[in-house]
């Protein structure tokens, strides 16, 4: 096997989304990793040449290297760094160079969870031995290693893990520096690196400092499911009920909700308290399904689907009482948490649901056995499914979200998302301002933009006059219902730019002016990140500002009706120029693209072609500031 070839099989089969793109036709070996960088073109290089090998990646966004250099620095760079730019992307500091493949691999690996990618636990076959090394004078200790990578020393990290020691870890983008925790999140399985850490006495429960966590080993033992890890931990006086120092979450929370029945059981046994009330915020994506008095593992099991450890729990004295008490969300469809499961299996959102589980915890409730009232159920293939939605229950309602809502992969499953309906949904049900348009009129629409330079101008104002779309004047375009920043909701143009709801559901709040724009792609059927293939669900507007963010605005699709968010595609680019000549003056220089307007009494003409290019166009005269 060829170098590149060994290179290749080996990162492939640590990262899970490595694509090999060019491989033994010159001196670099290209590999895409999309979890670092999703952009065509970036990739994870190794330069083969001069029977030495040395790595970076490869990226021409120099506000992504910026960012990533900044974080670098924050996490103790400057004279301390791990990484470096040079003329064509990032690569480790000083350019190391490498004779050994496996040195090479733990080199890049490490590289990558320094620029973002993924946290490898896997080692190289020169990596798995549990012996204990011989300490002498040359013996690095794991202090020393944590040291080494803080100070970007790649040589001496790979002494040591040479030296028969298990790799360094991360959480997130943070370096695991207790000694016991990164051995845990290291092993697949107990071994002599766990067991000797514990008999020199290193603290059990020791937590973890600013990763966003503040977990001890057994948070890693029960979050990965490494039951016997966990085991060991326990007998050996680990605390069961350790609640994390930073999201607040017990190791019982993190094994519930994963669906780890082994290690649930295992922490149970060892007494672990279900009763435990966790405020932190680890449980902000689920905490409008607890209860005002916080979240407890019963109920985050229940709500994940996962009844068999749900009966566990109850078994082992969860207090069954406590899923009576109603969810703290409001705008749920029930706040009754036992219900709103069935709500979330006609929803899509629970795939693997057990009828016959499910009803055994309702009859130790005490509740009938009959379902609640959740409407048709959805049948969706095993890819496709909804996310779940909390939204006020009325006619209208449902009728805005049962026409636009689609099951899609993206989304599939997702909670947290939060749905904005206005009171005035009525209006953004009425054809006279959302027309259903059809594949055919979109496409007059964005002909009849780009092709004659004409922006439309909807004077819908008999049709919204109870909307707050009234505060939008001359409004450009209408997006319906759109997934943007974790939110569902209407959006909305004009020459100060877009416009939705805000600060409250019936709000329209300008959110992000033009000028403040630097470019726009539109993408039909995107590829999410981390995504195998593309969403055919799903389009994908991608607005890039002048500060390097991006907001990624989505639509759900429907066979028989066009994009709405071309539209907005089409009317940036023809608006585009008079954006930039105006960056920074008080008013805008209208008509210096050359862009005219017409305003649209009614929807249904704008998928009239003639009417673009009539005698109902103006276009303002442009005059150039005098020299």
């Amino acid at each position: 096997m060829s170098t590149q070839a060994n290179l290749a099989n080996q990162i492939t089969s640590v990262i899970p989304d490595a694509v090999v793109k060019k491989v033994d036709k010159d001196n670099f070996l290209d590999i895409h990793i999309p979890s670092v960088n999703e952009k065509k073109g970036t990739h994870l290089f190794f330069n083969t040449g001069k029977e030495k090998i040395k790595m970076g990646f490869y990226c021409r966004d120099k506000d992504w290297i910026d960012a990533l250099l900044q974080k670098d620095s924050n996490r103790g760079g400057g004279t301390n760094s791990t990484i470096e730019e040079y003329s064509q992307g990032i690569r480790p500091v000083n350019n190391p160079e490498f004779e050994s493949v496996d040195d090479a691999v733990t080199c890049a690996l490490l590289f990558i969870a320094n620029i973002g990618g993924p946290q490898t636990t896997t080692s190289s076959s020169h990596n798995t031995t549990t012996t204990t090394p011989i300490l002498n004078d040359d013996t690095i200790t794991f202090k020393m290693a944590i040291e080494a990578a803080q100070n970007g020393n790649q040589e001496k990290v790979i002494e040591y893990i040479n030296q028969g020691n298990l790799r360094l870890q991360w959480n997130e983008d943070f370096l695991i520096t207790v000694e016991l925790a990164s051995y845990v999140s290291a092993s697949e399985e107990l071994n002599e690196h766990i067991k000797n850490a514990i008999s020199r006495g290193v603290d059990l429960n020791e937590t973890t400092i600013n990763d966003g966590c503040g977990y001890t080993a057994l948070h890693f033992a029960a979050w990965d499911g490494k039951v016997d890890i966990l085991d060991y931990l326990l007998q050996k006086g680990a605390n069961p009920d350790v609640i994390g120092t930073i999201d607040g979450l017990t190791p019982l929370y993190l094994a519930a909700v994963n669906g780890d029945y082994n290690s649930v059981a295992s922490l149970l046994k060892h007494k672990a308290n279900p009763n435990i009330y966790l405020t932190g915020e680890g449980i902000e994506s689920l905490r409008g399904y607890f209860s005002t008095k916080g979240g407890t593992v019963l109920r985050g099991a229940l709500i994940n689907g996962h009844f068999e450890i749900a009966k566990l729990l109850i078994e082992n004295g969860a207090e069954k009482e406590e899923l009576n008490e109603p969810c703290m969300d409001n705008e749920l469809p029930t706040k009754d948490v036992v219900d709103l499961v069935l709500i979330l299996k006609n929803q899509g959102v629970l795939q693997n649901f057990d009828q016959s589980l499910y009803a055994e915890i309702r009859a130790i409730l005490g509740k009938d056995s009959n379902s609640v009232d959740t409407n048709e159920p959805i049948e969706v293939d095993d890819e496709l499914g909804y996310p779940l939605l909390s939204y006020k229950n009325s006619d209208q309602n449902k009728e805005y979200v049962k026409k636009y809502l689609r099951p899609t992969k993206t989304l599939n499953g997702r909670m947290g998302v939060k749905m904005v309906i206005p009171d005035w949904v009525e209006v953004l049900l009425d054809d006279c301002v959302c027309f259903d348009f059809s594949p055919e009129d979109i496409a007059i629409i964005r002909e009849g933009i780009s092709s004659n330079k004409v922006i439309p101008i909807l004077k819908y104002d008999l049709n919204i006059k109870e909307s707050n779309l009234t505060d939008i004047k001359n409004m450009w375009w209408i997006v319906p219902f759109a997934f943007w920043n974790n939110t569902i909701s209407w959006l909305a143009i004009n020459k100060d730019g877009l416009y939705a709801p805000y600060n409250d559901n019936n709000d329209a709040t300008l959110i992000l002016p033009w000028d403040r724009v630097t470019d726009i792609c539109f993408e039909e059927e995107y590829e999410p990140l981390f995504a195998d293939e593309a969403d055919s669900t799903m389009n994908l507007l991608t607005i890039t500002m002048e500060n390097g963010g991006e907001l990624e605005i989505s639509e759900f699709l429907h066979d028989a009706r066009g994009s709405y968010l071309s539209v907005l595609y089409e009317i940036y680019w023809v608006r585009q120029e008079t954006i930039e000549v105006s960056k920074g003056l008080p008013m805008w220089k209208e008509g210096a693209g050359g862009e005219g307007f017409r305003s649209f009494p009614e929807s249904v003409e704008l998928n009239h072609l003639p009417y673009w290019s009539d005698s109902d166009v103006h276009r303002p005269t442009f005059e150039p500031d005098a020299q």
